[in-house]
């Protein structure tokens, strides 16, 4: 039997136990309504948790190697991106599913081709989590971006009522029509 196949045979305790994990991460009431709700539009957080982690096992199944790391990762990194987390907070489901490996299959890896299987695996979920890292700052860039757009958009209309307020034709520096 090969690591695939064992992680196959596994799956379902493997996606149970890193579920539980990373719902950890978040406050007892989040983590409570991500559970209990899996309804898309009534919980996109509880829903993408359940898609993505099964994605990703479906992923180790098949053997990462054919798979875009970026498609693997984009819509969880998108969602983690907008929650108030830190980059390892963001991104720690990627070691909590080694460390769920490695608890569920601990026994079973320690014949030496599989043991040099895992460690292939975990390579491989290192690269996984570097390009996490770097959707995870792009995703954060673009919510700056637009956090500032509307900054700016907001401080320009409150000038611009003020101007208007006091009778004055224009903003200084914008041009007149």
């Amino acid at each position: 039997m090969n690591l695939h196949e064992l992680i196959t045979a596994r799956r379902s305790a493997i996606r149970v136990k890193w579920q539980k994990l990373i719902l950890e991460s978040y406050p007892a009431n989040a983590r409570d309504f991500f559970q209990n709700r899996k309804a898309h539009f009534q919980n996109p957080v509880g829903a993408a948790l359940e898609n993505q982690t099964a994605t990703l096992l479906e992923a180790l199944c098949l053997g990462l190697e054919s798979v875009n790391d970026q498609a693997l990762v984009e819509d969880w990194i998108k969602i983690r991106a907008v929650q108030n987390f830190t980059p390892a907070q963001a991104l720690n489901f990627i070691p909590l599913l080694k460390l769920t490996l490695r608890e569920t299959l601990g026994s079973d890896i320690h014949t030496e081709q599989l043991s040099l299987q895992m460690q292939n695996l975990e390579t491989r979920l290192d690269g996984l989590l570097l390009t996490a890292f770097d959707r995870y700052m792009v995703a954060r860039e673009k919510l700056y971006e637009i956090q500032a757009g509307e900054w700016r958009r907001q401080s320009y209309l409150a000038l611009r009522m003020k101007t208007v307020c006091n009778g004055e034709t224009s903003i200084a520096g914008e041009k007149e029509s």
